[in-house]
């Protein structure tokens, strides 16, 4: 993705409603055009949204651990196992801090891993300094590429 040139899509994919307030908060005070997000809220929703040929696909996923119906850890898989999408940096954004989940994570093939802070000036900090890495400093592979060379 060149820098400074295309505003990056984040796919959430967030079960938790009180969870999501609070991200999508965050996002429009602190992220607001210089962004943009879309939500899943399972494991299933979530490769079907990367898997719609009429949708372009994000720049980048925060990925939840604990979803209904196919959870984080599962979809993770699922991603990296699809030549199509394995490309996509995924970050776990979770309110689990067991070195069992953080290790499955890396083992699965997560970019990076975040324990989900509850409070928004805490979110609001994570988020930025998300945001800043991964669309400023990190240089994305452009999602319109993603069955270069298969």
């Amino acid at each position: 993705m060149a820098k400074n040139k295309i505003i990056p899509l984040v796919l959430f994919a967030e079960d938790d409603d009180e969870d999501w307030i609070l991200i999508s908060d965050v996002l429009e005070e602190e992220c607001k055009a210089r962004l943009r997000y879309e939500r899943v809220k399972d494991g299933i929703e979530l490769l079907a949204r990367l898997t719609d040929s009429e949708r372009p696909l994000p720049h980048l996923i925060m990925l939840d651990l604990k979803m209904p119906k196919k959870d984080g850890a599962e979809a993770l898989k699922d991603i990296r196992n699809n030549p199509g999408l394995k490309h996509l940096p995924v970050i776990v954004l979770t309110t689990s801090n067991l070195e069992t989940d953080i290790f499955k994570a890396y083992h699965g093939g997560a970019n990076s891993y975040m324990v989900k802070p509850v409070r928004f000036p805490d979110m609001a900090k994570a988020l930025k300094d998300v945001h800043r890495y991964w669309t400023k400093i990190a240089v994305l592979p452009d999602p319109e590429l993603a069955n270069f060379g298969s």
